[in-house]
């Protein structure tokens, strides 16, 4: 299933933080986000904080530019401008975060881009916001806390002002935006028309400021640093134990009561300045005066333990390098490893939120500046949106492209269509189910009536289909690709049959018409497809792959040639094996982890970057200990078939591997059960069935 924006263009016009962070959470849930950034140096924050990874750009512009893409343009410029209006025309979204007026001065100000894309949503992030006798001013988080007030009212009594260390004005700033421009994107499905979101830092850090207005209003006090309190109950603060500093959280009068019990001072119940909740906060000071001789008789983790157990909130104060470790963060995939061209591989903060049916995915690497200019430019002159000379491309180059063919439309093959409809090819389409059209026709897609049709309209025809039956039918039925008036030069064949099947009908068909085959089975799901992203594993003669790699490279992040004919499709078969062999392998050390009292749930931390770490195990083994499994992931989504695949295809080469058959078996029992295969649950579950037909437990 596609992730909730996939489809959405939006245009990052914004550095530093806040336009940043909005167009990342939008990237995060499948928009399409083009970064635009001045050329030579890009967005200021790639040269901003006091230390480098391995490249130029800074962590902290990695840490807010994943799942976007990069070009350069001089917005100053004439040539640049026609460039920013031709995207403009493709767009949903635009973000930017200039001062007020410069967009205009710039000619990209709503009312001028309003006029190229009437659906356009135009946000503008600033300091202080559009109107207003501050609306000129210079605008950073540190100004807006100090004038909204937050600044004012942080840290402690008497001490000098204490910002906070979180970037409240900023990052709220995004959150709006965020939230603002996804209900414009609703509004425009009944209205068809876009609008202006103004949005500002000032107005964030105030709007976030619930309590403090809300006891300035309430009492006519100004509200005054009170360090780690609550304005609104106690005790709700930090703590002094024996060892150290912790928090409570008695919010209410029943976890006062309990908080009392479990302090052995229910003495304090009596006191009239404790009595209540109100009280309480009018008498904060002596309250907790009265309360800290008893947290300083013992240790933080006793005191955490009983508060917990008893029902009230409490908690360690962990520092980032103790909270992101925790048991909580690495089962919450809280910190990802975010592959990158040039840093390798670095750790980023993953996804704060978890959708159920569309998780949102790690697509691309912080880009590179302008990594993705020439292919942007390209797309835009594949739509007649930009002349060829402003892409840096001749006539001749653009009318040069190959036309491409494509048969089967499944959940696979809608992301691949639209991924080369998005980089300007002509795409002629069949599917046996012409319903199944209707996800790509719209988007400039050219439907035929047969696989034979596609072929006389295409230089290289594109086979995603199930199996190896449907490839024989595609390419030599009566109406198929060997029928067509004029063969395509090329197919390249994304179906994951069976290698000795597919070298017949790719020799079968080039005797009769001499097209090259190019098996491409790939690794990924249909958001890396659609976004470029998924690996292909090719086997094919090293002419017939020179010429079928530039559209791979266009279409994948990973092309490798592994043989000829049908090394592909063994390579996915080896790739299936791993996979499928893997979970029964976690599921194993799961049980022996939990059967010799290991805290299973730490094992992902322990083992990372050692020998047994890998993706895998990082992403899913959690769920394997929590048994809270996902809906089907595209690790597990065919485990039985995969393996039984992998069997035939080893007995076929007189191969009897052991572990894999022990697989495919326990999978066969467990379905004969009438249980579902098509999650990782699956593997445990099996496990768990064996044992509780054993009578044994877990074994």
């Amino acid at each position: 299933m596609a992730l909730p924006l996939a489809g959405i263009r939006v245009l990052d016009i914004s550095q530093v933080m806040a336009g940043p962070f909005c167009c990342m959470l939008l990237a995060d849930m499948g928009a399409d986000v083009i970064k635009i950034e001045p050329p030579g140096t890009g967005d200021s924050t790639r040269q901003s904080m006091g230390f480098r990874l391995k490249g130029a750009d800074s962590p902290g512009f990695l840490a807010l530019n994943r799942n976007k893409r990069s070009i350069a343009l001089d917005l100053k410029s004439e040539a640049d401008r026609a460039v920013l209006y031709a995207l403009v025309k493709t767009s949903d979204i635009l973000i930017e975060n200039a001062r007020p007026g410069v967009a205009k001065r710039l000619g990209m100000d709503y009312d001028t881009l309003k006029a190229l894309n009437p659906r356009l949503i135009f946000a503008s992030i600033s300091g202080f916001g559009q109107t207003g006798p501050w609306s000129q001013r210079p605008g950073f988080d540190l100004i807006a806390q100090a004038v909204s007030g937050v600044l004012s009212a942080n840290g402690l009594p008497g001490m000098e002002p204490a910002k906070n260390s979180i970037p409240v004005a900023d990052l709220g700033a995004g959150l709006f935006t965020t939230y603002a421009v996804l209900s414009a994107l609703i509004g425009r499905q009944s209205s068809g028309q876009g609008q202006f979101v103004d949005a500002s830092l000032f107005e964030a850090a105030l709007a976030l400021s619930v309590w403090e207005t809300t006891e300035l209003w309430g009492t006519g006090r100004t509200p005054e640093p009170i360090g780690s309190a609550n304005r609104m109950s106690a005790p709700y603060q930090a703590v002094a134990a024996s060892d150290g500093w912790f928090v409570i959280g008695a919010a209410n009068q029943g976890l006062w009561m309990k908080l009392l019990k479990v302090l052995g001072r229910e003495d304090l119940q009596a006191d009239a300045r404790f009595a209540t909740n109100a009280a309480r906060i009018a008498n904060r000071l002596e309250l907790i005066d009265a309360m800290a001789p008893t947290f300083a008789s013992r240790t933080r983790q006793i005191w955490i333990d009983g508060l917990l157990e008893a029902g009230v909130p409490a908690a360690p104060i962990l520092d980032y390098a103790q909270a992101v470790v925790s048991e909580q963060a690495v089962a919450r995939e809280m910190v990802q490893m975010v592959p990158h061209p040039v840093e390798g591989a670095f750790k980023a903060l993953g996804f704060p939120v978890k959708l159920s049916a569309t998780p949102q995915q790690m697509r691309l690497p912080p880009p590179l500046l302008d990594q993705h200019g020439p292919e942007i430019r390209q797309e835009l002159v594949a739509r007649g949106l930009l002349a060829p000379e402003a892409a840096g491309l001749t006539a001749d180059a653009v009318t040069a492209r190959p036309r491409i063919g494509f048969i089967g439309i499944g959940i696979m093959g809608e992301a691949m269509v639209r991924r080369l409809l998005d980089l300007g090819y002509s795409v002629t389409v069949w599917n046996l189910e012409p319903e199944r059209l209707a996800t790509v026709l719209p988007h400039g897609a050219v439907a035929a009536e047969s696989p034979a049709a596609v072929a006389a309209a295409s230089d290289i025809v594109m086979l995603c289909v199930l199996h190896m039956e449907a490839v024989e039918r595609c390419v030599l039925a009566p109406d198929g690709i060997a029928a067509a008036a004029s063969a395509p030069k090329l197919i390249i064949d994304f179906s994951t049959a069976d290698p000795e099947g597919t070298r017949r009908v790719a020799a079968k068909l080039k005797a009769l018409t001499g097209a090259g085959w190019v098996d491409a089975p790939v690794s990924g799901g249909p958001q890396l497809a659609r976004t470029g992203q998924m690996t292909v594993m090719a086997g094919g003669d090293a002419a017939d792959f020179e010429a079928a790699k530039p559209l791979l490279a266009e279409m994948a992040g990973n092309v490798t040639l592994m043989g000829p004919v049908g090394a592909g499709q063994t390579t996915k078969v080896i790739n299936q094996a791993i996979v499928g062999t893997g979970y029964v392998l976690m599921a194993e050390a799961l049980m022996l982890a939990e059967a010799a009292g290991i805290d299973a749930a730490r094992l992902p931390q322990c083992l990372a970057g050692g020998h047994a770490d890998s993706s895998l195990l990082q992403r899913l083994y959690p769920q394997m200990q929590q048994r809270a499994f996902e809906p089907p992931s595209s690790y597990a989504r065919q485990l039985l078939k995969d393996l039984k695949a992998v069997s035939a295809f080893a007995q076929g080469l007189g191969l009897d591997l052991g572990v894999i058959e022990q697989g495919v078996q326990r999978y066969k029992d467990y379905v004969a059960l009438g249980h579902e295969m098509s999650d990782s649950a699956a593997v445990v579950k099996l496990y768990e069935h064996d044992a509780a037909a054993r009578g044994k437990g877990r074994p």
